[in-house]
This record gives C-alpha cells, sequence and structure tokens, in this order.
C-alpha cells in the first residue's frame, strides 16, 4: 500500500448523510459500507440517523470489515412541530448498537432554548442514555443566521433562538451528563477519534481548547491531540491534482477568543488563519470543501486560505478542484468526506439546511476510487 492509498483509506467518510436519512435507503447504505469495506477503508465511517435500527440491520453492521465503523444516533426531545420522527425509537437503535458491539453514540442535537434545554428535559435525554448503555454523547446548538432562518420559512409558532458556533446552558448539559455517566464532547470529531481510538482528531481543535472546553469535558486526548506535519509525498499528490501548497512550520500556539466573544472571529476553527499556527497554506483554494479536503488527505493538518470564510454560498463544501477534474460532484463537510445519495423525502425536520444547499443527485465515493478518477481525468484533458 502506498501513501496516497493509505491516506485516502484513512478519511472520515459519512454515508448518505444529505437529505433522505440512511435507514430510509438502507440497501443503497449497505451497499456503500460494502465498498468501503472492500477498499480496506481504515478511517471513521459514520451512518448518522434519526431512523430505526433493529438487531437484522444490527447484525449486518456488526458483519462489516470496517474497524472505523460507529453509528451516531440523533437525540433532541424536541416536540413534533420540529422533528416529524419520534424519539423512543433512537434509543432502542442505540440499545441494540451497543448489545451488538457496534460503537455509537448519541448526538445530543439541536439544543433550541427553549424547547428541549430545560433541565427536565436534559435529565429525560442522559437518563435514556445511561439506561440503554450509551456511554458517550456529542452535544451542539443550532448553526445559523437569520438569512438561514428565513430561508427555512418556519412557523410564527416556532420562536427560534440562533446560536452560531456556540451553545448556552453547557455547564447544565455537562452536569447532568456527568451524573449519568455519560462522556460529552462539544464536537463531533473529537467524539469519533476518542471512539476509533485516534491520538488526536483530524480537525485541528487543539488549537482552540478554551472554545471545545477540553479541560471541561476531561478529553481523553488532551495530551496527544496537536499539529499534524504533512507527508511530503502526500502535499506532492494533492500538487498534481492542481492545489498550490504552502508548508509554514510554526510554533503551536492557542487562540485568544473566549465563548463571550468568539462570535467577533469570522474565521472557523479547523480552517483558521487568524492564529499562527503550523500550516499548509493552499494559495488556490476555491472553497472550504477545498481546504477540507486537503486537511482531510493530509491527515489532521491545518489547510488554510487567509480570508476565506463560510459565506453560506451553495458551493461551500464542494471540493471544486477534484469535481473539476473527475466530473463528480465531490463535497467536504467540516468533519466528513460526504458519500451521499439523495432522497425526494426525508423525515421533515424543520430545522434542516440540506434542501438550501443541495441538489438531488450521487455525491461522493470510496476515497481510494478518487486516484483512478482523477488519473482518468488527465488522460481525457490531454486527449482534448
Amino acid at each position: 500500500m502506498n501513501k496516497i492509498e493509505k491516506a485516502l483509506r484513512a478519511m472520515p467518510v459519512s454515508v448518505n448523510c444529505y437529505y433522505g436519512d440512511p435507514t430510509l435507503q438502507w440497501s443503497d447504505t449497505m451497499t456503500k459500507l460494502n465498498r468501503l469495506a472492500e477498499t480496506g477503508h481504515t478511517g471513521p465511517v459514520s451512518v448518522i440517523t434519526k431512523g430505526a435500527i433493529g438487531p437484522e440491520r444490527t447484525r449486518e453492521l456488526s458483519n462489516l470489515n470496517l474497524p472505523g465503523l460507529l453509528i451516531m444516533v440523533s437525540i433532541s426531545e424536541l416536540p413534533e412541530e420540529f422533528e416529524g420522527v419520534g424519539h423512543a425509537h433512537r434509543y432502542e437503535t442505540l440499545r441494540n448498537l451497543r448489545e451488538a458491539g457496534v460503537k455509537c453514540f448519541a448526538a445530543v442535537r439541536p439544543l433550541v432554548p427553549p424547547y428541549n434545554t430545560s433541565e427536565e428535559v436534559i435529565t429525560r435525554i442522559f437518563q435514556r442514555l445511561q439506561a440503554v448503555g450509551c456511554e458517550v454523547a456529542c452535544v451542539s446548538g443550532f448553526r445559523g443566521d437569520e438569512s438561514l432562518v428565513e430561508a427555512m420559512k418556519p412557523d410564527e409558532k416556532i420562536q427560534w433562538v440562533l446560536r452560531v458556533k456556540q451553545m448556552t446552558g453547557f455547564d447544565q448539559v455537562l452536569r447532568i451528563a456527568k451524573e449519568n455517566g455519560v462522556r460529552l464532547f462539544t464536537r463531533v470529531s473529537c467524539a469519533v477519534a476518542h471512539l476509533t481510538g485516534q491520538k488526536g482528531t483530524v480537525n485541528p481543535y487543539w488549537g482552540s481548547p478554551q472554545l471545545v472546553r477540553c479541560a471541561e469535558i476531561g478529553c481523553s486526548m488532551q495530551d496527544t491531540c496537536g499539529p499534524v506535519e504533512p507527508d511530503q509525498e502526500v502535499m506532492d499528490w494533492l500538487r498534481s491534482i492542481g492545489y498550490d501548497l504552502e508548508w509554514q512550520p510554526a510554533k503551536r500556539a492557542q487562540c485568544s477568543f473566549s465563548s463571550d466573544d468568539r462570535l467577533k472571529c469570522q474565521s472557523c476553527c479547523t480552517t483558521c488563519f487568524v492564529q499562527k499556527q503550523p500550516m499548509v497554506i493552499v494559495h488556490n483554494a476555491r472553497t472550504l470543501g477545498d481546504l477540507t479536503f486537503c486537511r482531510f488527505v493530509l491527515g489532521g493538518t491545518l489547510c488554510v486560505k487567509p480570508g476565506m470564510v463560510d459565506g453560506g454560498s451553495q458551493d461551500v463544501g464542494h471540493v471544486a478542484m477534484v469535481q473539476e477534474r473527475t466530473g463528480l460532484s465531490v463535497h467536504c463537510i467540516n468533519t466528513w468526506f460526504v458519500w451521499a445519495n439523495q432522497l425526494d423525502k426525508c423525515f421533515g425536520c424543520r430545522y434542516c439546511v440540506s434542501s438550501l444547499y443541495l441538489n438531488n443527485g450521487p455525491v461522493g465515493c470510496a476515497p481510494t476510487d478518487l486516484i483512478n478518477l482523477i488519473a482518468i481525468g488527465k488522460e481525457v484533458r490531454c486527449e482534448k
């Protein structure tokens, strides 16, 4: 196995995480998971769901040869006007997975004040998680701005309280989680890294531990999570695709922003251009998707283009350079390389942003398939 194949096999992949829950297209979900197993994928592979995974489906998952497979079950206890799908079966899904030895955790989100942020509701959530044996949870709020909410056209009776890149009531959630024996994380990638036995996350949150609350949650990776120096051979492969890369070594530093003034910083922690850190400058990146793809392939190296922020455009997650060379829709969102089919219907959650960013159609592939797809794309251009 060469370094390129190894790097692609280690990328974090999410299967059918776009419009259309993976349980609503189970055959397609399993086809993708089996293909990843065939390619020898070693990195995290997620199935993110609000649907039901019973004993039969659990057996299918447990039989897969995917060491990084984990199921992320969304838990919210939001009222029906927010989510058109029930709650009880989600806890049973976690119970089934735990009993079968399939790695899983609860994604307690979105927390939307005041609908599911009272002590009563949070306590109920974590008591139920404890009852089904769920030991890990990740918590976050609803993320968006006024224009995003306006585009969703929520009913007037729904009073949206928005929190951009921050969440209120964390101390209460952490306390209740601890009382019920559930290890809490504030970032999905950190929970994933913990469950899959990694020393650090591919999202460079080591630069902003006070925002991620590493100390408060007692993160298991505090002593090992840190900057990743890029491999030269992998850098050269990215250059062969067309990326203009420059490695800039530096001393590790810590972000100065606190949760109180976080909104004053435009940059995302995972593509931070504000704090001087060890980083790869991607001079010709067109989207955050390009930066994220480079970071994933490099195994977590901070990849940056100064001044590049999420402006809300529909192509924010598109891996533009790779799409151009393969003719395939290739997307990287903050935590995942996306391999997804898209359906016409899902569960109808009112806070869903997928319809605002996506067009129907398949996205992605098994990461190692990109090697041949890119090579074929080069040949076609040469013939022209």
